[in-house]
């Protein structure tokens, strides 16, 4: 007999959290899911995962051949799923006993195609940690699409993929896949194909999802040569599905307008990641063309109010003298003095423990 629920993990470098996996796989309420493992390439962890799933026979493992990155994961595990519905949990992030119970409720019996739920978030900068509860304020709750998604626009949980559930049906029917050319945003990218497909959700307050975010993070740490072009065409797609919705035109281009300065602010600081090699004519001919011009983004970086973030400001302040070899050089020399403090700091180290 099929399970009701499938649970994909994509794991690269996870060998680590697999046993903490399997002790919240196994302290579930709900128990009729299957779990796929999908070892993303990496032969380090398939001792830790074959053995683990040896102790629990709803827990399948995937193999790829070569590491292809979050979407080709989920994809491979998508492509083995027996169940009508499947959610894409990290294994590095947590979840309560609760997690798949409260998710499958919300579809259980329900006509609707997709369940998404409030969470925690869990942030580590600079070794302090800061806990953000995102929760919906009525839970279980079944709304037409348009409804719903006022709902998740709202409490900001439209993003990402491991506290929602979603239909195989719709995904089989619409030939659905998570994009593989994309570095980051898989989850908003698959989400915005994804929503068009939906008449009916069911919004639960929280799972008992906590997503953890660290300083090396993806966003932090490796560079994507495609950030603002990828995020831009997920704008697009979000713009359209405003319209769709019905939304007044202003706020469709409020809405754009926040993210479009949001996302250039981010390609700034994605110079300053640590695999970036760039050099200053190379990071200049990026910023000209792809930021300085286009207009539509410059007026939205220079509207937006960044508050006392000092980078942001900065950014904001490169965007308006509008000249790209002098940006380039700012931030290819804060790159040069990030990556030598970060390395002084680690040296400094074990002298501040007394080690």
């Amino acid at each position: 007999m099929n399970a009701r629920l499938s649970l994909v993990f994509p794991c690269y470098h996870a060998a680590q959290y697999m046993d903490r996996v399997l002790e919240e796989l196994q302290a579930q309420t709900f128990k009729d899911f299957e779990a796929i493992l999908v070892n993303d390439g990496d032969d380090s962890q398939v001792e830790v995962m074959e053995r683990i799933a040896a102790q629990d026979n709803r827990i399948k493992i995937v193999h790829r051949k070569e590491n292809g990155g979050v979407a080709a994961a989920r994809n491979s595990g998508t492509d083995v799923v027996t169940s009508p519905w499947v959610t894409y949990p990290d294994p590095d992030d947590r979840f309560g006993s609760n997690y798949v119970r409260s998710l499958f409720e919300a579809v259980d019996g329900k006509d609707v195609e997709m369940a998404c739920s409030g969470f925690s978030w869990l942030a580590v900068r600079s070794g302090k940690i800061k806990e953000r509860f995102i929760r919906i304020d009525s839970s279980p709750l079944i709304l037409e699409m348009s409804k719903g998604y006022e709902k998740m626009w709202k409490y900001g949980v439209c993003d990402t993929a491991w506290n929602k559930l979603y239909s195989m049906k719709v995904i089989h029917e619409n030939k659905l896949h998570q994009d593989t050319s994309f570095m980051n945003w898989q989850d908003v990218h698959f989400n915005q194909i994804y929503f068009p497909f939906v008449r009916r959700v069911g919004l639960v307050k929280d799972c008992g999802y906590v997503y953890h975010s660290y300083d090396s993070g993806t966003s932090t740490s490796r560079y994507n040569p495609n950030y603002l072009k990828n995020k831009i065409f997920i704008i697009g797609l979000r713009e359209q599905f405003h319209r769709r919705l019905g939304w007044p035109e202003q706020r469709i281009i409020d809405a754009k307008r926040r993210e479009l300065a949001s996302e250039a602010i981010i390609m700034f600081k994605n110079l300053l990641a640590f695999d970036n090699h760039l050099t200053v004519n190379e990071a200049s001919q990026k910023i000209k063309s792809e930021l300085l011009s286009q207009p539509e983004i410059v007026d939205a970086v220079l509207q937006a109010d960044f508050g006392k973030d000092y980078l942001q400001r900065l950014t904001q302040l490169l965007v308006r003298i509008g000249n790209a070899r002098f940006a380039a050089i700012t931030f290819k020399t804060l790159a040069i003095g990030k990556r030598r403090f970060s390395n002084l700091y680690e040296r400094m180290k074990p002298f501040v423990r007394g080690e």
